[in-house]
């Protein structure tokens, strides 16, 4: 679990029923769901998510107005990961004030500690264009987040 500017947002699987008062990220591509609290964010199963769409999936998630966000694919441990893994890195770099990179490397370690992920996560290649592009935008990144607070339990 990880809170993004006061929304609680959430790791899983496929959710049993889409709830109004929640905010949701579908990174699959095997199933799209039709409502205004959802980003569509589709991603092919055992592909990785784009560093641009992880962005937006983070921006969507700081606008969610304090509801809980929950970020899913099918079963958790990749395209969901990479865009909670995202979020982690983002935050850790506005708060801190580190280098994405060195945000990637503690956020990683963090996440594998707190939830069964994909083994090499934090090493794929566009986790590191992730971080690339939070070097170079970093002014827009830190003014979007509103440099929010990350809770890791």
């Amino acid at each position: 679990m990880t809170e993004l500017n006061g929304t609680t947002v959430f790791l899983s699987s496929w959710p049993s029923s889409i709830d109004a008062a929640k905010y949701y990220v579908n990174t699959c591509h095997e199933r799209t769901y039709k409502a205004p609290h959802v980003l569509s964010s589709p991603c092919l199963d055992h592909a990785q998510p784009h560093p641009k769409d992880i962005l937006r999936a983070v921006d969507w998630l700081v606008c969610a107005d304090g509801k809980e966000g929950i970020v899913h694919c099918k079963g958790g441990h990749g395209r969901s990961a990479a865009v909670a893994l995202g979020a982690m890195i983002a935050k850790e770099y506005a708060e801190e004030g580190i280098g994405a990179e060195e945000a990637r490397k503690i956020c990683a370690r963090e996440l594998g500690e707190m939830r069964s992920v994909r083994k090499k996560l934090g090493g794929q290649g566009n986790i590191k264009d992730f971080c690339k592009l939070v070097d170079r935008e970093k002014f827009q990144l830190c003014a979007t987040l509103k440099l929010p607070k990350i809770l890791i339990k």
